[in-house]
């Protein structure tokens, strides 16, 4: 049940990050309607990366302080 709503959670996202693409790619102007959801998914996807290297530097982080209590003894 949780792998299904994770699942569809990508697939939302997925979808948005085509819609923005397309939406950058574009030559004319955008029309304000399309300038709104260009403005909001951008901030999304700059957010999204920053939890996402937040997320992976903790990570790292604890694995090297696991790594450097190895081989050290308790008292």
């Amino acid at each position: 049940m949780e792998l299904k709503k994770e699942d569809l959670i990508s697939k939302e996202r997925l979808s948005k990050l085509a819609i923005l693409d397309t939406l950058l790619a574009k030559k004319e102007p955008l029309t304000e309607a399309e300038d709104v959801i260009e403005l909001k998914w951008a901030d999304i996807a700059t957010a999204s990366h920053h939890l996402l290297r937040t997320m992976v530097t903790t990570l790292v982080r604890r694995a090297q302080r696991k790594t450097s209590f190895v081989g050290t003894k308790r008292s």
